[in-house]
């Protein structure tokens, strides 16, 4: 096959894949590819496209024929030129091609392909989410009501050593106040910033207290 040949032919499979209306512009260039290369065959042309020799044949005597501007001899398989070209690039083209592919795609489609594949836990996967996509509010809600039920007696039971790591860090910063003393390297700004953190701090901490039932409770 010559170079020009080639050019055209890559040409029609790009406009063959744009669907019934670019059938016409598709023709033309596999005409002009045979023009180019008076040896291509019908029979390498349609191996191209995999098609037929025959299907090659029909497209050009449609258009060659005057009737072109009847429907498409094949008219509504535009979509199963598209599933051959997407086989034969997941069967020919480089793993790395693939993969890119794919990792393009948004994550549930990535998940979804996967579970086709036959991948156990993709197909678990996918089958969760699935079900948690067709739950009702309702049902969304008492689900994350359960969940928190289970986890709350875990949270409290790590609630005293949190609360220790939170007497650590202020131990540390009332360490660091004495040094910037000692220093006399206290400037405005500094102090600014250490009242702004208090500030949220003492914020956070009455968040704490209010959802423990303890607001407004003298505590020790």
């Amino acid at each position: 096959m010559t170079s020009d040949a080639e050019k055209h032919l890559v040409k029609a499979e790009r406009l063959l894949a744009k669907g019934d209306g670019f059938y016409a512009q598709a023709a033309d260039e596999i005409i002009a590819a045979q023009q180019a290369d008076p040896t291509l065959s019908n029979r390498e042309i349609g191996e191209r496209f995999g098609r037929s020799r025959q299907w090659v044949r029909i497209l050009v005597a449609w258009r060659t024929s005057g009737t072109s501007s009847l429907p498409t001899p094949y008219a509504g398989e535009a979509d199963a030129i598209n599933v051959r070209k997407t086989k034969q690039i997941l069967r020919e083209a480089p793993l790395e091609q693939v993969e890119q592919i794919v990792a393009s795609l948004p994550k549930e489609r990535q998940t979804a392909i996967l579970a086709a594949a036959g991948g156990g836990y993709e197909k678990a996967r996918q089958a969760e989410n699935e079900r948690v996509k067709n739950l009702t509010p309702a049902q969304k809600k008492e689900i994350e009501a359960a969940q928190g039920e289970i986890t709350a007696p875990f949270h409290r039971a790590l609630g005293p050593m949190t609360a220790q790591r939170v007497v650590n860090h202020i131990d540390q910063a009332t360490d660091g106040v004495k040094e910037l003393i000692s220093n006399n390297a206290l400037t405005k700004e500094a102090y600014t910033e250490i009242q702004e953190a208090l500030t949220r701090f003492h914020t956070e901490l009455d968040v704490a207290l209010a959802m423990a039932g303890l607001e407004g409770e003298e505590i020790a």
